[in-house]
């Protein structure tokens, strides 16, 4: 909406000069404001103002106005100008008439060079047709592209033609023969069940002694995982539950967890998965705002539900019928929901329904080809809705499931060893995950045949291509986990496409009208079919304005817009650009940073709160938090992420926080996102560690954060540690002392002091429960 072109002027502004040898020649920028979405007859209007307006100025040399607004300089681009516009009149030139001059015509160079990324050279007379010719950069544009744009321009002018008082978002410049290609959408497949639980009783029978779920060197038969799945859909059926009822799930990971999932399913119910990690109000929030009738935990976790939860322990056994349970729920029954974070300061729960969720397991199983001799590592929590795609198509192919401790998904080298060790074949890592895991020689250490990542932008890789196929994927939780896929990527490439619509899945790419975008052209992803989830639980206002109507599909056929920005490649694949609005994913996790916002601004000492994505060393992005703090108060970082903490989970907490008197404002009285200062890390205090055990911990600290030294008081998170920092520190302290600290450890005690004395009490309590023989042959050097 804001475009700056260049244009020449000849600079001979007076009679005087018009003799002289010499360069004159200026450029001028014109500068072009679209963002009131004007008429083109008013935009014509506006454009000839602007231009009278800048040839008054032609005077004033290019140069002197760079140094005057001093933006900033890249060698490889020119200063405010990138596109160039020119104009010839086709007038014959004079004969050249020197006595004892011989004239010749210099021949054309085949080599012509470009002063910008793209010139527009138009030429003709006051009433013969005007040739036009495109001049670019060929390193950043190919003739195919050329070409396409050119296309493009002349559909533009001639829709302008036809109706020059449209608004210029609804003049059109798609070819029929792309249009035609852009709505081309693959019938859906037939599905070979209803439901998962359909899908589960054929695999179990026909599998029975096969391993379907490892963990902790503990492993289940999928004839042992149906009747312990059996046992306790008959107990919920007995009490009540049955389609369209949700039920909670607050376990730890492991082979119990999934166990109960079934069941659920089974039963008939929904589930939704609560993290154990979470904060309280956040465990709370969900339940309360879902209407899940009964939550299945542990006594351990018991304190972090409601007084007056209904509540069914894990540990009870649930002697009943080993039978399957008959199949009451249909494909369009509420399968499970998944929580993602709100722009209105509280998570919203996505309700996906079973066809949705069988659609994408029969899509997996054909293109990944999961069988009976696959072992498939299940990685993210049952909260992230990864999991999903995970656990289901592993249990319906007669797969084994290995799930690893945790703590490992954050540590790519305890990854790999978990892969060689489980067997594992096929994974799925987040996308920062899988660009760790690709550095190491995966072919010569796992048996992997397949990584599949997704979830964020994978980076560029200019290298070797990985050692074992490398798969990228996009899709919201909205259009069940998987929208579109790649083929296997070779190295090196720029930016990987995410490839193109898997089955049951129709992508779109639209404009602010709802018109398809052209080859090359950016657009908001749009997605439909039967991968749709429902809409958003309890929130039908949310729903209408996400999940539109489809004008390309059938009718009553909906398109969840998505937010998110990607074009079509030449081949037809899409390559993700990143997102339309504040939304932000890090590490994986898709975050809302208004809701952050909202809960920063309940905090007594903050006024005004503002949270973005900030890259404070190449290629580590992570959320910083900016406060204008209340008249009188003085909030500290500490204090304000410990206030946080309380209610996020842990990966939605700001690594930095920064205090400003008040914030950058643009034109329009907004907060300028981008003008905000990037956040300074703290350099290291002086204390130094006073015993071996801190002076240990503090090496770990400096390794992981990649500092010279760490002083025994600094804060984990002011110089310069996230959430998946976190996990490696815990890991490896784990390690190096022999205890078992949870991963909230690292937000629980921040320095290394605190943490160093959570050590010592973990140790002393170990040594408290042995006797006294198991005290002398213990073979931990700290204890």
């Amino acid at each position: 909406t804001d475009i700056t072109i260049g244009c020449p002027s000849h600079g001979r502004t007076h009679p005087e000069l018009e003799p002289l040898i010499g360069f004159f020649v200026n450029s001028l920028p014109i500068r072009t404001d679209l963002s009131h979405n004007p008429t083109f007859v008013h935009h014509l209007d506006h454009t000839r103002d602007t231009t009278l307006e800048a040839f008054n100025h032609q005077d004033l040399p290019f140069e002197q106005l760079i140094e005057h607004l001093a933006p900033p300089r890249d060698t490889s681009r020119n200063p405010l100008i990138q596109a160039w516009f020119q104009l010839f009149q086709a007038d014959p030139e004079p004969a050249l008439d020197l006595p004892g001059v011989t004239a010749a015509a210099v021949p054309d160079s085949d080599t012509p060079a470009t002063r910008f990324d793209l010139e527009l050279h138009l030429t003709g007379g006051d009433t013969g047709p005007l040739k036009v010719e495109l001049v670019y950069a060929t390193d950043l544009f190919d003739q195919p592209t050329m070409e396409r744009l050119a296309d493009h321009y002349t559909t533009l002018l001639g829709s302008i033609a036809a109706d020059p008082h449209r608004q210029v978002d609804e003049l059109g410049m798609t070819t029929p023969e792309e249009l035609s290609a852009l709505l081309a959408q693959a019938a859906p497949t037939p599905l070979p069940h209803a439901t998962v639980t359909d899908w589960f009783h054929h695999q179990a029978a026909a599998t029975p002694e096969a391993t379907a779920l490892v963990h902790d060197g503990v492993e289940l038969t999928y004839a042992e995982l149906n009747t312990r799945a059996n046992h306790i859909a008959w107990t919920l059926r007995e009490q009540g539950h049955g389609p369209e009822t949700g039920i909670a799930l607050l376990l730890p990971r492991g082979i119990d967890q999934l166990t109960h999932l079934l069941a659920i399913l089974k039963a008939g119910a929904a589930y939704l998965p609560l993290d154990p990690e979470h904060p309280e109000d956040r465990i709370r929030y969900q339940l309360t705002d879902s209407g899940t009738r009964l939550t299945i935990t542990t006594p351990e976790l018991r304190h972090k539900l409601p007084a007056d939860a209904p509540v069914l322990l894990s540990t009870h056994q649930h002697p009943h019928n080993p039978a399957n349970p008959p199949t009451t729920h249909t494909a369009g029954n509420h399968a499970y929901t998944i929580y993602t974070s709100g722009s209105t300061g509280r998570p919203k729960g996505v309700a996906v329904q079973h066809g949705s969720l069988v659609g994408l397991v029969d899509w997996h199983l054909r293109t990944y080809r999961l069988g009976t001799e696959d072992v498939v590592s299940q990685l993210a929590n049952p909260t992230f809705d990864a999991a999903t795609w995970e656990i289901w198509p592993t249990l319906l192919s007669g797969a084994r499931l290995a799930i690893p401790a945790d703590g490992v998904l954050r540590d790519p080298d305890a990854l790999v060893r978990h892969f060689a060790r489980a067997g594992t074949t096929v994974s799925f890592a987040p996308t920062p995950v899988a660009e760790l895991l690709i550095q190491r020689d995966l072919a010569a250490t796992t048996r992997l045949r397949a990584l599949l990542t997704g979830g964020d932008l994978l980076r560029p890789r200019p290298d070797d291509a990985p050692g074992v196929p490398l798969y990228n994927h996009y899709g919201p939780t909205e259009a069940t986990v998987v929208t579109t896929a790649s083929g296997p990527l070779a190295a090196p490439w720029g930016r990987p496409p995410i490839g193109g619509a898997i089955s049951g899945a129709e992508v779109y790419l639209l404009d602010g009208h709802g018109n398809p975008t052209p080859f090359g052209v950016p657009g908001e992803i749009h997605v439909g079919g039967t991968c749709l989830a429902r809409g958003y639980t309890g929130r039908p206002d949310l729903t209408a304005d996400r999940f539109v109507p489809n004008p390309y599909g059938e009718p009553g056929s909906r398109l969840y817009r998505t937010g998110d920005l990607a074009r079509h490649r030449p081949d037809g694949t899409l390559e993700f650009l990143g997102r339309a609005d504040f939304q932000v994913k890090i590490r994986g996790y898709r975050i809302e940073p208004g809701e952050i916002e909202t809960l920063l601004t309940t905090h007594p000492h903050v006024e005004q709160a503002a949270v973005v994505p900030v890259e404070t060393t190449p290629g580590d992005l992570r959320l910083a938090a900016y406060l204008v703090p209340a008249p009188g108060t003085d909030p500290t970082a500490a204090g304000v992420r410990e206030h946080l903490a309380a209610r996020l989970p842990a990966y939605m907490v700001p690594a930095t926080v920064t205090v400003l008197d008040a914030f950058p404002l643009t034109s329009s009285g907004k907060v300028d996102r981008r003008a905000l200062p990037l956040p300074e890390l703290p350099e290291s205090r002086s204390v130094e560690p006073r015993d071996p055990r801190e002076e240990a911990i503090a090496g770990i600290w400096a390794e992981v954060l990649r500092r010279e030294r760490v002083g025994v008081t600094d804060d984990f998170f002011e110089i310069g540690g996230h959430s998946l920092l976190a996990t490696q520190i815990i890991t490896r302290v784990n390690q190096e002392f022999d205890v078992e600290l949870p991963v909230s450890a690292a937000f629980q005690y921040p320095t290394v002091a605190a943490l160093g004395e959570a050590v010592e009490a973990e140790i002393r309590a170990e040594i408290a429960a042995m006797s006294d023989s198991d005290v002398l042959e213990s073979a931990t050097p700290w204890a």
